[in-house]
């Protein structure tokens, strides 16, 4: 079970909330949905060091319809993100009401260590693999820098060729404790990809940070804000 269920979806709703907060009929859930969608892919797609995106709809006053959108950006560098005076902010702003015919609020939210997020630490092993750093290099200071803090394990999986081997393989490195069977501990997971001369490779990140035992948190309280 721990190995075939993404760790996240397997504790929304015992554990964390959904990433996308809001209630339709069942007209408009499909559209609603991929509209999530695109909007959470033009996001990590032109901001770089993005955690999560957490989306909120209300209801428009005269129209009736979910015109007003908020977007919570979980991000380590929120300075470079928001841009001096909000510059960086309210183009973001303008291209989305542009894109998506919406009214926009986009709320930024510093996280205090990269090494909490599991995205982050992907995005951040698969720039080194790019640049043909080698990869058990690469994920040992991963390792030991998270080792530091206080998550209590952190799983690294990559798969494909790795260094240029001519044939594809998986490697796992592991440090510390991660409970994957118990629904109560807070795992933090994120599936990636990189493309390289040699082809693809792929990455995965699980990243404990402890139990959760009295209550449900919502989403944004996976990382210590």
């Amino acid at each position: 079970m721990g190995q075939k269920v993404n760790p996240i979806g397997f504790r929304v709703g015992k554990v964390f909330n959904w990433k996308s907060c809001w209630f339709s009929d069942k007209a408009g859930v499909v559209d609603y949905v991929s509209e999530d969608f695109n909007i959470r892919k033009f996001l990590c797609s032109s901001i770089d060091y993005i955690s999560d995106v957490l989306i909120e709809r209300e209801l428009g006053v005269t129209s009736g319809k979910m015109s007003f959108v908020t977007v919570h950006l979980y991000t380590n560098v929120p300075s470079s993100v928001i841009g001096g005076d909000g510059k960086n902010i309210k183009e973001i702003v303008s291209l989305l009401e542009l894109k998506f015919k919406h009214k926009f609020n986009v709320n930024v939210v510093g996280l205090k260590n990269e090494y909490f997020s599991s995205k982050l630490i992907c995005d951040k092993l698969g720039k080194q693999v790019k640049d043909r750093v080698p990869y058990r290099n690469a994920i040992k200071k991963i390792l030991v820098s998270s080792s530091k803090f206080k998550s209590t394990g952190i799983k690294i999986s990559v798969a494909g060729r790795l260094n240029g081997a001519e044939i594809a393989r998986s490697e796992s490195f592991k440090c510390g404790k991660i409970s994957l069977h118990s629904i109560k501990s807070n795992v933090d997971f994120y599936c990636g990809r990189v493309d390289t001369v040699y082809g693809t490779i792929g990455i995965k990140v699980w990243v404990c940070n402890g139990n959760l035992y009295t209550r449900r948190l919502p989403y944004n309280t996976l990382y210590d804000v």
